[in-house]
């Protein structure tokens, strides 16, 4: 019977010590690869001013710059000083750049002498000494009450001729407003200034094309403009002029603001029919401090037929008086660049066919009151038409109104005229109608 040998302490003891050197040279070397790798990847950053385009977008995220002794902390604080520096020269230099300007403006305020019986003007306590070398852009006033109930207002006295000349230039013709005169006077609300106030704040930004003058006007402009838009009468239409504009939103109080002299409004004021006028005079509710007036009144005009010849004819359009804020296209008469078709269902729906459908309209009216006489002269009409019934009352009761002076008779009378349905033909002869005609008819 054979025995098998069991290994002795000895080779027990060699064989642990030969795995123990094995583990210890694989961590060696695994250790020497990865000193290698960390090596090759600090060295190879500095020498890469931006990152491969061949390299994948995480690898790229991932680099940062390497900080060698607080070198690129360093740099970036410098270069944060220098921006900084940077702005603060540029900010300064503007404030001298203003200030220079506002010694072309000569700001005062007007106050009452009860002594005297007379307005004097003092210097306003924070603004700068005009400087009597210069020729002066303009005076601004700020007028305070003769008594404590009384309302303050401002108004601006514009010397410069340069300055005058640009205003004239974006504003243009102006009803009350002459640009004529060695000083030009606007009182608040500055109406002619908020009127054109966009177009007049890109008037105020220099041009490459300027000479010496015209720099120096649309500087004179830029100053003015700020003067006039932090007066206390118009705070309130500031804070809340860009929102109201966006919305296409407006104010009782601020109707003025929408009717420019001269441009057209949309309005309805006969039977419901579209048509353009041309505004003289803005709505103005001139006294704040006074509680709103019920109705307010805007004067404008259009072209009518008087029987002989077209005529310039006048209308005051009514606003009744409104709490808060007010979509613009629902006023009874509004600027055309508002317009909106009411229902989805309106033949016109933007100011472009507006525009258009009142021209062809016209052309169609032009034609048939101002056609050749004779046969020319007679229509086919199938439609409605306005006729007086109150004519047959008239007539029984041998009242005739024909010769009656009175203006309020004439208005109730003419008032008392509806819409009817007739289909017949028809001769337009203006002259004949006033001649023979029952009613005798005077344009308002």
């Amino acid at each position: 019977m054979s025995t098998s040998s069991k290994p002795s302490n000895v080779d027990l003891a060699d064989k642990k010590a030969e795995l123990e050197q094995y583990y210890i040279q694989l961590l060696e070397k695994r250790i020497a690869a990865l000193e290698a790798l960390t090596s090759s990847s600090t060295e190879a950053v500095p020498d890469e001013p931006s990152s491969s385009t061949t390299d994948p977008p995480n690898n790229r995220l991932r680099r940062a710059p390497t900080v060698v002794d607080g070198t690129e902390a360093t740099t970036s604080l410098e270069q944060n000083e220098d921006n900084k520096n940077e702005e603060d020269q540029k900010a300064s230099e503007e404030a001298i750049r203003k200030a220079e300007r506002k010694k072309r403006v000569r700001a005062v305020v007007s106050t009452y002498d009860r002594l005297k019986g007379v307005r004097t003007d003092s210097p306003m306590s924070d603004s700068l000494t005009a400087d009597k070398s210069k020729n002066l852009a303009f005076t601004f006033r700020r007028i305070l009450p003769i008594s404590e109930r009384g309302v303050g207002r401002s108004e601006v006295d514009i010397e410069s001729q340069d300055l005058r000349r640009l205003l004239s230039q974006v504003i243009g013709e102006y009803t009350g407003q002459s640009w004529e005169g060695k000083i030009v006077s606007i009182s608040s609300p500055f109406a002619p200034l908020i009127h054109f106030w966009d177009e007049l704040q890109a008037a105020s930004k220099p041009k490459v094309s300027d000479d010496e003058s015209s720099r120096q006007a649309r500087e004179d402009l830029e100053i003015l403009l700020e003067y006039v838009g932090t007066t206390s009468e118009l705070e309130k239409y500031f804070k809340t002029r860009e929102s109201n504009l966006k919305e296409e939103l407006t104010t009782y109080e601020e109707l003025w603001t929408l009717f420019i002299p001269g441009k057209t409004i949309f309005a309805k004021p006969f039977l419901g029919m579209p048509q353009l006028f041309v505004v003289h005079s803005p709505p103005f509710i001139w006294d704040n401090t006074k509680p709103a007036p019920s109705a307010i009144n805007l004067y404008c005009w259009c072209y009518d037929w008087n029987g002989r010849t077209p005529v310039k004819v006048w209308y005051f359009i009514k606003f009744d008086h409104f709490r808060g804020t007010k979509p613009i296209n629902e006023l009874v008469a509004y600027p055309s660049k508002f317009y909106k078709s009411e229902t989805s269902s309106d033949e016109i729906k933007t100011e472009e066919e507006l525009i258009s459908h009142l021209v062809t309209r016209g052309l169609k009216f032009d034609h048939t009151v101002r056609g050749p006489k004779g046969a020319t002269q007679q229509h086919q009409y199938d439609g409605e038409a306005l006729a007086d019934r109150r004519t047959v009352f008239n007539k029984v009761s041998g009242e005739d109104d024909t010769i009656n002076p009175d203006p309020e008779r004439r208005r109730q009378r003419e008032d008392n005229f509806r819409p009817v349905k007739v289909k017949c033909p028809y001769i337009v002869d203006h002259e004949a109608f006033l001649t023979y005609g029952r009613f005798s008819w005077s344009m308002i």
